[in-house]
């Protein structure tokens, strides 16, 4: 026998979610776990029905994914259903999520990084003087020159670069 109650919990802990009143038997509190709605930091909230089996597969019925999906869009949420299944002891989780808001999900992921890849890059950059120095240095030493003015340009620019991680420390 599946335990249906261990798998709505085990879905609400995994994905930060309260429980519904009566597992969703209201009008007013669909659903198996929702997002919070006090959270303001939640970009994509979600309404899901948990689903559980011990059969080798599951069922999608057209009319039930999108009547649930409509729910949720009406609550300003995705709906995103769960199925486990048990088989040897064995849990296995999946989950159906309408493309569209994959599509979106992917979105807001990508945008999250490259915004953080932003935030690093800023407080990473070198000052200007530094920056040039590092890239004059690189094309000295590609371009492999023997001669000695440019010795002495490296340890010119070996000395900005010393003095700039000394400031550093």
């Amino acid at each position: 026998m599946v335990d249906w109650q261990s798998h709505e919990q085990d879905i609400q802990r995994k994905l930060d979610l309260d429980s519904t009143i009566a597992s969703g038997n209201k009008w007013y509190d669909i659903g198996d776990a929702t997002s919070n709605t006090n959270r303001q930091d939640d970009n994509f909230p979600i309404v899901l029905d948990c689903k559980a089996t011990e059969k080798l597969s599951y069922r999608l019925v057209r009319s039930y994914l999108e009547e649930w999906r409509k729910r949720a869009l009406l609550q300003g949420k995705r709906f995103l259903l769960p199925v486990r299944f048990v088989n040897d002891g064995t849990e296995y989780d999946w989950c159906t999520l309408h493309l569209d808001d994959l599509a979106e999900l992917l979105d807001l992921g990508r945008r999250a990084s490259t915004q953080q890849e932003e935030r690093v890059d800023e407080e990473q950059k070198l000052p200007d003087e530094v920056d040039n120095a590092l890239f004059d240095l690189f094309e000295l030493v590609r371009t492999k020159v023997s001669d000695p003015a440019v010795r002495v340009e490296m340890y010119q620019l070996h000395e900005t670069i010393e003095n700039y991680c000394k400031g550093i420390r």
